[in-house]
């Protein structure tokens, strides 16, 4: 079993799941791969998507897509947990669907968190509710920060050595170019082109963001198999 981890770009916004990168994949491999992208997740989030899901589908292969780092996932069962006085209450449960022979997940603990997006910076530059501050606050001061970059990397070291430890691999791969400065202190392997590269413009839909069924079959012969092939064999 394959597990596949990332953002909308791994979920496949704009086409079916059996048009996804993930489909394609488990159609060439014989093997079943589980797709667990989620739309707009930032790159930790996706490292705690991975925990979760690998421990309940225990694939021999997880594919993790890194995404921009323009993105905040926040938890929002922070307030219950500390006025509760408790870590974790346990009742998150994943949200997927089936279609066919194809298995797209829909995120985990979704009714939990909240996304920042670039495009709610660029509000809070003209409001003034606490929301907006906090915003402002953290996209200057944190996000891109050295500490926020390098807590990153220890999270990928982490689940690399946490699957590694049970025998199975881990590949690790991005979906547009990895800033220069992130690429020096990037703690584990990481395929050196990017999706982006990888393909041109005519596979790409809604201006240019998400790819077509025939981008993401593209993605699955040629980019991601040859990566797998050997783990799978």
């Amino acid at each position: 079993m394959i597990l596949t981890i990332g953002c909308s770009w791994t979920f496949g916004t704009g086409v079916e799941s059996n048009e996804t990168f993930s489909a394609y994949l488990q159609d060439k491999c014989g093997t079943t791969v589980i797709n667990g992208g989620h739309a707009g997740i930032d790159n930790a989030y996706a490292v705690y998507s991975a925990y979760r899901l690998y421990q309940k589908y225990k694939p021999k292969v997880v594919l993790f897509q890194l995404t921009t780092f323009d993105r905040m996932q926040i938890s929002i069962s922070g307030k219950k947990n500390f006025l509760d006085n408790r870590f974790h209450d346990n009742l998150e449960q994943p949200v997927w669907t089936r279609e066919g022979k194809h298995t797209r997940l829909w995120g985990i603990t979704e009714e939990k968190t909240h996304k920042i997006t670039v495009g709610e910076y660029s509000n809070s530059l003209s409001k003034k509710s606490d929301i907006d501050t906090t915003t402002k606050f953290l996209y200057e001061n944190h996000t891109f920060s050295t500490l926020a970059t390098e807590q990153l990397m220890c999270q990928l070291d982490m689940l690399k050595s946490y699957i590694e430890n049970f025998g199975d691999k881990i590949i690790f791969f991005p979906w547009v170019p990895t800033p220069i400065d992130v690429e020096k202190v990037l703690p584990v392997p990481v395929h050196q082109d990017s999706v982006h590269n990888f393909l041109d413009n005519n596979h790409y839909i809604d201006n240019g963001y998400h790819i077509s069924p025939q981008g993401h079959k593209l993605v699955a012969d040629e980019y991601i198999y040859p990566m797998v092939r050997s783990a799978i064999e």
